[in-house]
């Protein structure tokens, strides 16, 4: 038997690379890890729907806990940070690389700073820059030249993702190209926190937004990539609902994380995929075990 997985989109320039990479859509059964990649495997492959199953990345949801986190992990950033305790966080979480649309973010942040409402804002860019040393020293000029050089942090990695998004107000995955599967975006769902995502790529199947979902089902917005007006606009939008919209939206979006990106979810969706081929009772025995771990409490 003959399993793959598709862990992401992997680039086809020509027909020896797409010969190459079709070993990867010979499986019996495909895994792919998003309804995103589901789709372009099928489209580039012309595969039957039913050779592709979607397993979604799993997410740490007792890590990305609220209720596990102590506060004073969350002041510590603050401090670290040099963030006034009443200003709100907007954070981009990913590393400082063009495609991941840092930029956008920044201008989007110049709007808002213009904007009455605005000078309670800091804007928090939180990855490695990976050597890309002239990339940061544009973002840094262009932040300077707008006048918000002060508002806007860019922090370097962080362990503590899970205080990170805590201390946030919204989650900005700004991607110009896109994600296969963002779990940046399903950490800030778990956590409760509203997500604007690009609309390409995996995002706008893992975050729910309009106009593929009504508003009152909604966790976070979409926007088209590297369109800062547009981003600025969802962001004031998600900043003003009223405190019983918020919590509202902050409890869907716990709940969707909770029942479609658990690494549980991932592990017994894995096993049930070699069940097919196997006939074997995993998954069964998966659900046994866990049940009784929860009993247990270990």
């Amino acid at each position: 038997h003959f399993v793959t997985t598709y862990h992401g989109i992997y680039n086809e320039r020509g027909r020896l690379k797409h010969a190459y990479n079709s070993v990867m859509a010979r499986g019996e059964i495909i895994i792919a890890n998003s309804d995103y990649t589901a789709e372009i495997v099928r489209e580039r492959y012309a595969l039957d729907a039913s050779r592709v199953t979607v397993i979604n990345r799993g997410v740490d949801i007792d890590r990305f806990d609220r209720s596990n986190i102590d506060m004073s992990r969350v002041a510590a950033l603050r401090s670290a940070w040099n963030i006034a305790p009443r200003r709100r966080i907007i954070l981009h979480p990913a590393r400082l690389t063009r495609w991941k649309g840092q930029t956008t973010a920044v201008e989007a942040a110049a709007i808002l700073m213009r904007q009455p409402g605005g000078n309670d804002l800091d804007f928090v860019f939180a990855g490695d820059a990976q050597g890309r040393q002239s990339y940061v020293d544009e973002l840094n000029a262009k932040s300077s030249a707008a006048g918000i050089a002060d508002r806007v942090h860019f922090v370097g990695h962080v362990a503590d993702m899970p205080a990170a998004i805590a201390m946030s107000d919204i989650v900005l995955i700004a991607s110009i190209e896109p994600e296969a599967f963002g779990r940046t975006s399903v950490e800030a769902q778990a956590m409760g926190v509203p997500v604007i995502a690009t609309t390409i790529g995996a995002p706008p199947f893992t975050v729910l937004a309009p106009p593929r979902h009504q508003l009152d089902a909604a966790t976070g917005r979409h926007v088209p990539p590297g369109d800062a007006p547009s981003l600025a606009a969802a962001i004031t939008e998600l900043l003003n609902l009223s405190e019983d919209d918020r919590r509202a939206m902050s409890d869907r979006a716990r709940l969707h994380a909770r029942s479609n990106f658990t690494t549980q979810t991932l592990q017994r969706a894995t096993l049930s995929v070699y069940d097919r081929l196997l006939g074997s009772q995993l998954a069964a025995r998966f659900d046994e075990a866990t049940a009784k771990h929860d009993a247990s409490g270990t």
